[in-house]
C-alpha cells in the first residue's frame, strides 16, 4: 500500500470515527437528531481506495453530488514543491538516493511500552494490527490518543490498533507530543 492509500485508509477512519461519536451523542441525547443530521451533511464522503480493503469498508458511490469547488491555487509552496498552471500541487518526483539500510533487530528503538490486549481487534483497513486477549504488544508510535502502531509479538505482526483495546503493562518513556497541533 502506497503512502496515498494510507492517507486515504487513515481518513476514511477518521471519518467512520466522528460518525460514529457523533451518533452516540444522539444516543445519548447530548446532541438532538436534527443536529445530528446537519452535523453529518457537513462531513465529507469516505474516498473510496484503488480496491477495497474489507467488505463494507469501502462506502458506495454518491451519483447525486455536485460537482466538487474548484480550490483556489496555494501560494506559500516550497522550493521543492511544483505548481502546475491548473493551480494544482504536485509532489516532487521521488529522490534517486537510495534509502538508508535496514538495521539489525538489536539495533532497533526501543519500544516505547509495552501492552497487553483487553479484546479482540479485528483490522478493518490495511495497516491494522489484528489482536486477541493477552496478545503482547510491543508499541513502537503513538499516532494520537485513540490509534497506537505496535508490534503483536505472538504474530509479529505491526500495525495500528485502538489504545482501548489495550491495557499499558510497562512504559519506557514519558508520553509527550502525542498530538501536537
Amino acid at each position: 500500500m502506497g503512502y496515498e492509500d494510507q492517507v486515504i485508509a487513515m481518513t476514511n477512519r477518521s471519518i467512520r470515527t466522528i460518525k460514529a461519536e457523533l451518533e452516540f451523542l444522539t444516543d445519548a441525547s447530548v446532541i438532538t437528531p436534527q443536529q445530528l443530521s446537519h452535523l453529518l451533511s457537513q462531513i465529507p464522503a469516505q474516498t473510496p481506495l484503488h480496491a477495497p480493503i474489507s467488505v463494507g469498508a469501502v462506502p458506495a458511490v454518491q451519483t447525486t453530488s455536485s460537482p466538487i469547488p474548484s480550490l483556489p491555487p496555494v501560494q506559500n509552496l516550497s522550493m521543492n514543491e511544483k505548481q502546475h498552471s491548473n493551480g494544482y500541487y504536485t509532489p516532487p518526483p521521488p529522490s534517486a538516493v537510495a534509502p538508508p539500510p535496514a538495521y539489525p533487530s538489536s539495533l532497533a528503538p526501543a519500544p516505547l511500552a509495552h501492552a497487553t490486549a483487553l479484546y479482540v481487534y479485528n483490522p478493518t483497513d490495511a495497516g491494522d494490527l489484528a489482536l486477541q486477549p493477552n496478545d503482547t504488544i510491543k508499541v513502537s508510535e503513538y499516532m494520537n490518543a485513540e490509534w497506537w502502531k505496535g508490534q503483536n509479538t505472538r504474530t509479529g505482526a505491526e500495525g495500528i490498533f485502538p489504545r482501548s483495546y489495550v491495557k499499558v503493562v510497562e512504559e519506557k518513556q514519558a508520553r509527550q507530543n502525542q498530538t501536537s497541533g
